[in-house]
């Protein structure tokens, strides 16, 4: 249950972080900038090009995106739906005689 929390929230947090990236690359960027000089030059590509940063934050949305749906698939969470969607064929099954007799 935990391990499956831990990946929820990864997942939330690259989709929290993609978003702001995508929306404002710049802003975002500099309020990453403080630190070590080295870091502050790993960071100077993606400040001077705003285009590329946004294009790898929607990559980052989207790997969150789909981390969080694939901790929705789990075997816990499916089983329902299959039986709403056996409940959903039930009922279309009796609709259809009904029908029938109807006639």
């Amino acid at each position: 249950m935990w391990a499956e929390r831990a990946k929820e929230m990864a997942a939330l947090m690259m989709i929290g972080e993609g978003l702001v990236t995508v929306v404002e690359p710049e802003r975002h960027c500099m309020l990453w900038k403080a630190g070590p000089r080295l870091w502050e030059r790993m960071l100077d590509p993606f400040v001077d090009h705003p285009n590329m940063t946004r294009v790898l934050g929607a990559a980052q949305l989207a790997l969150g995106f789909w981390l969080a749906v694939r901790q929705w698939e789990t075997e816990e969470t499916t089983r329902p739906m299959e039986r709403v969607r056996e409940r959903g064929r039930e009922f279309a099954r009796s609709a259809r005689m009904a029908a029938r007799e109807a006639v």
